[in-house]
C-alpha cells in the first residue's frame, strides 16, 4: 500500500495535533542517549492485519526513535545516540517508544489510483499514538510523554510537478514530534542537571559585571 503511495504524484501533509515548539536555552552539557523499541502495534483501518507483521512494527518504532534523536542531535541538544552496546561512551539516558500506528486507507481507491495512472486521487492517513519514555540511567528516574500525531499522503497526478516538495509534510511532522517530546521532557525536569548556554552566558556576564 505505502509503496504505491510513495510513487511520484504523492504529497504528504502534516496533521495539526502538535504545537510548534522551540528549544531555549540550548544545553552545553549534551548527553548521550541509547534507544530502545518497546511494544509497537501496527493497525490497518483500526484492525490487526497480516499485512502488518511484528517485524515491520519493530522497524517503524526504531525509525520513530531514530528520527527523533536525529533532530535532537542536529539541533545541538544531544552529543550522540545509538543502540546499547553500539556507543563508544556510556549513555546518560535511554529513550524508548511504545504505541500504535494506524493506517487509514481504502485499498480499492489505491488500486484505482494506480490503474488510472494517478488520474483518480486517493489518500492514506497514518495516525500515531506513541508514548515516549526517558530513563535517567544515573538516578533511575523515568519520564513519559504521550504523543498523538497524523500524516496524510495524497496520490494524484496534479502533484507530479511538486515532486521535490513531497517529503515536506513528513519532515514537519517528525520535526514537530521531536521538539515537542524534548520540551515536554524539559517541563518534567528531565534535563535539569544539564548546563545551558543561557545559564553559562548569564554566569559569564555576572562575573564580568563584578570585575567592573
Amino acid at each position: 500500500m505505502i509503496s504505491v503511495l510513495m510513487a511520484p504524484g504523492c504529497m504528504s501533509f502534516n496533521g495539526k495535533e502538535l504545537p510548534r515548539r522551540e528549544v531555549s536555552p540550548i544545553p552545553t552539557d549534551r548527553p548521550i542517549i541509547a534507544l530502545e523499541v518497546g511494544e509497537v502495534t501496527l493497525l490497518l483501518n483500526g484492525q490487526s492485519s497480516v499485512m502488518k507483521p511484528a517485524m515491520s512494527a519493530s522497524s517503524i518504532g526504531g525509525t520513530e526513535l531514530a528520527q527523533t534523536l536525529r533532530f535532537w542531535k542536529s539541533h545541538g541538544l544531544i552529543e550522540n545516540w545509538g543502540r546499547p552496546g553500539q556507543l563508544s561512551q556510556e549513555p546518560r539516558y535511554k529513550l524508548s517508544v511504545t504505541g500504535t500506528q494506524n493506517e487509514e486507507t481504502s485499498m480499492f481507491a489505491a488500486f484505482v489510483t494506480g490503474f488510472t495512472m494517478f488520474l483518480f486521487p486517493s489518500s492514506t492517513t497514518l495516525r500515531y499514538d506513541w508514548r515516549f519514555g526517558l530513563t535517567d540511567l544515573r538516578s533511575g528516574t523515568t519520564y513519559e510523554v504521550p504523543v498523538k500525531r497524523s500524516l496524510t499522503m495524497w496520490t494524484h497526478i496534479v502533484f507530479l510537478p511538486a515532486l521535490p516538495l513531497m517529503p515536506v509534510g513528513t519532515y514537519r511532522s517528525q520535526r514537530d514530534q521531536a521538539l515537542y517530546v524534548y520540551t515536554e521532557l524539559a517541563k518534567q525536569g528531565a534535563w535539569a542537571g544539564l548546563d545551558s548556554k543561557r545559564g553559562a552566558d548569564a554566569s559569564s556576564a555576572s562575573s564580568g559585571n563584578q570585575m567592573h
